[in-house]
């Protein structure tokens, strides 16, 4: 990622870094018995299995989806 912004390809930076947030998420979901979707933003079903990660991750949950949420919206928009 740093190459990229030393090049100034934000987009691209951008991309990365929500293709690594995405991968996270993915396994977050798998580490709990949840096989995730083909969809890139999983955050909401973070949310809605919060109770299945010990309570200081769950308290973090409604964050890091948010933060998901955020990265792939600017995605988008990079394009």
């Amino acid at each position: 990622m740093t190459l990229l912004m030393g090049k100034g390809a934000y987009s691209d930076v951008i991309r990365e870094a929500q293709e690594i947030v995405e991968l996270a998420l993915k396994g977050m979901l798998r580490a709990v018995g949840i096989e995730p979707p083909k969809f890139h933003d999983v955050g909401g079903l973070l949310v809605e299995h919060g109770d299945k990660y010990p309570e200081d991750v769950a308290r973090e949950i409604g964050r890091i989806a948010e933060i998901s949420k955020r990265l792939r919206k600017e995605r988008e928009l990079s394009f």
